[in-house]
């Protein structure tokens, strides 16, 4: 009997199944999510979703929120970290961590607006200029 073997609190393979359950991509980069091994807050091991590339554990979002994002930001300069200096595009690794970040940020305004969007639709929010009549 092995005793050297680990008592994953999620195994790779349960990880793996959640990861596909939700078919989501990196919320920074739009890259794959993968179970990326690792230990909790109280150290026991387990696996995390993660984006290996980024190296960042992340849930990620759906692939429609990440190319909306990241047209809002490429395409529209919306910058949802305004706390954050832009660095100069010449700064590569610089400018590319700062644009990732806002791209980030912008998937979670996207994505609350989609929800809210979806909320309107199915008569479960009452429109905003209505509720002023």
């Amino acid at each position: 009997m092995n005793t050297d073997a680990k008592n994953y609190i999620t195994t790779k393979e349960q990880c793996q199944s959640l990861i596909d359950k939700y078919n989501c991509v990196c919320n920074q980069c739009g890259g794959k999510i993968e179970p990326a091994e690792t230990v909790d807050n109280i150290d026991r091991p387990t696996y995390w979703a993660a984006c290996l590339s980024c190296g960042i554990y992340t849930h990620g979002v759906d692939l429609e929120t990440h190319l909306i994002a990241k047209f809002l930001v490429d395409e529209k300069d919306y910058v949802p970290y305004r706390h954050m200096d832009k660095p100069q595009k010449e700064d590569t690794e610089k400018y590319e961590h700062w644009r990732r970040s806002q791209i980030a940020g912008a998937c979670y305004t996207v994505r609350d607006v989609i929800g809210y969007y979806k909320e309107l639709q199915e008569g479960k929010k009452v429109p905003i200029n209505a509720q002023k009549q």
